[in-house]
């Protein structure tokens, strides 16, 4: 689910390069319009009830789920990059981290971008697809407050996170939240054994 790691990024470049980065905030609220209440787990693309809770699948495979209609979520994306993407000149700079990273561990594709949370945001509770998102590298710059999955809080400094398996969302600090996430295109699995064998995981 999360496994805490450590990596070669210079934090302080992050720091600095995401003030030049693109952003956009992310507004939205949840109705319950075409929503189909059904008496099991929902797994394919629709609006769904599930007991208590209110499910959506949407095309890109990306899972969420909100408790009442009319819940409001907010949050602050930077535009993804990928390999290959046009980059402005910050956005070369992280590149330039990631990628010295990603070489070690022998990752080819992959994306990244920062996510922020103001005191006032809520995230919603979400699974990442499997087909943009197997797994995610993040890294803490900005408050650490935790992630939160079905039966845990955690807190880290950097860690790889199984965000296509998993119910997780995170919490808005006292302070603005800023983690950086990279996301290869490789499972989690895969992805545990690469950190491990170049030595990014912990002794113990």
């Amino acid at each position: 689910m999360l496994l805490h790691s450590y990596h070669n990024l210079d934090t302080k470049i992050l720091l600095e390069a995401s003030e030049e980065v693109n952003w956009y905030d992310v507004n939205a609220v949840f109705d319950i319009d075409n929503v189909t209440e059904i008496d099991h787990y929902p797994d394919t693309i629709g609006r769904w009830k599930y007991k208590n809770r209110y499910y959506e699948l949407n095309k890109k495979n990306n899972w969420m789920r909100w408790d009442y209609a009319g819940e409001k979520f907010s949050y602050t994306w930077s535009k993804k990059i990928n390999v290959g993407d046009k980059m402005n000149d910050a956005e070369k700079t992280i590149s330039e981290q990631v990628k010295k990273f990603m070489d070690i561990l022998n990752v080819s594709d992959y994306g990244f971008r920062f996510l922020k949370l103001k005191p006032t945001d809520k995230m919603i509770w979400h699974i990442d697809s499997p087909n943009h998102a197997p797994s995610a590298f993040n890294i803490s710059l900005k408050d650490k407050s935790p992630i939160v999955f079905e039966n845990e809080e955690m807190v880290y400094d950097s860690a790889l996170i199984d965000v296509s398996k998993y119910w997780h969302t995170v919490k808005a600090g006292k302070e603005e939240r800023l983690t950086f996430k990279i996301v290869p295109k490789i499972n989690y699995q895969e992805m545990q054994h690469r950190l491990s064998v170049n030595g990014f995981l912990p002794s113990n």
